[in-house]
């Protein structure tokens, strides 16, 4: 994303161990209703455990990217997205970004990182769990062919798809 308007130019990178206090106030800074299609609760903040996912990585279980404007210290976590590992080679994914920013393509940005760095880690297989209320992210999901297979059970889709899926969504459009 660029400078182009309004909106921000964004990085992504991966998750470092001093980027606790930034998850933080990311997490903080989203809208009751962010929080609560993220975490499926409405909560301001997250626990001590719930961060050190974030930033005590074993990059053979998982991996968390940020999406970031600014330098130094004035860098500002903007996405994160998250896949931990839940069984052999398949993958729980999880994204969340803030409001401002949201259906401006960050999501899209950090999902298509997000699974080629998965790919390239040897993930086969994915999955999420996303509220039926959450019209953007399965909307994203959709629109780039990872919503094909579904169940919906209590106000939740869980979703899966395959690696193959995956990298369909991640070839340029035609």
């Amino acid at each position: 994303m660029d400078s182009r308007g309004s909106h921000p130019t964004i990085s992504v990178r991966l998750v470092r161990a001093d980027d606790g206090e930034r998850i933080a106030q990311h997490f903080g800074n989203l809208s009751p209703a962010s929080s609560y299609l993220r975490f499926f609760s409405p909560r301001r903040r997250i626990s001590a455990q719930e961060l050190a996912r974030f930033t005590e990585i074993d990059p053979r279980r998982q991996a968390a990217l940020a999406a970031t404007v600014g330098s130094d210290d004035d860098e500002r976590i903007v996405g994160l997205a998250q896949y931990v590992v839940v069984d052999g080679r398949r993958a729980d994914v999880a994204c969340s970004v803030i409001d401002e920013l949201q259906g401006h393509g960050v999501g899209l940005l950090l999902l298509r990182r997000l699974l080629t760095l998965a790919r390239a880690n040897g993930i086969t297989e994915f999955e999420s769990e996303v509220l039926v209320d959450n019209h953007r992210m399965l909307g994203l999901l959709t629109r780039n062919g990872l919503a094909k297979h579904r169940s919906v059970e209590g106000g939740v889709v869980h979703l899966t798809f395959s690696g193959a899926e995956a990298d369909g969504a991640l070839r340029p459009a035609a």
